[in-house]
């Protein structure tokens, strides 16, 4: 663990220091893995850094979001413990107001309920970010491109996988 957080901090101090801001993505949580989320808190320590939950709210209710943000929390010693920045919703449905989710969130959160833990954003799902871009499967594949038309914007939406027999 130590050799790991020396690394982090290597890392860190070869990044140009004229930048404000730094993100580190966190580790995933895994409950099959309880160590991975006391080395996030140690990364976050080590690093003296502000914390932000990102929480996907694709397939949880609003009082299951509110859950899983306290026990995300509690894993790095509870909203006292640590510098919490606030938490960032993802796959958000468009028709659904960020601020009203963080409603329902706070009805089942005392912490997000007394503001300790403000929601700072809120990024709706959007099914196109999921497919690739043309030019990033052709670079990928040492592809030959023969018309470049609109391959940087372009995405794949449907993979078809076809073959001929020689005859």
């Amino acid at each position: 663990l130590d050799q790991l957080l020396e690394e982090i901090v290597t890392l860190l101090d070869q990044t140009d220091s004229s930048n404000d801001i730094l993100i580190v993505e966190g580790i995933a949580q895994d409950p099959e893995k309880p160590l991975l989320a006391s080395l996030n808190d140690e990364i976050a320590r080590n690093l003296r850094a502000d914390i932000i939950f990102v929480v996907p709210a694709d397939k949880l209710s609003p009082s299951e979001l509110a859950e899983q943000i306290e026990i995300g929390m509690q894993q790095f010693g509870g909203v006292d413990q640590n510098s919490f920045a606030g938490y960032v919703l993802t796959k958000i449905d468009k028709s659904t107001s960020s601020s009203h989710i963080h409603q329902q969130i706070a009805l089942s959160s005392k912490t997000i309920a007394s503001g300790k833990l403000p929601l700072i954003g809120a990024i709706p799902y959007e099914p196109s970010l999921n497919a690739p871009r043309v030019s990033d499967i052709a670079a990928h594949l040492g592809c030959k491109v023969l018309c470049d038309a609109n391959i940087n914007t372009s995405r794949v939406a449907e993979v078809m996988i076809v073959a001929r027999s020689v005859e």
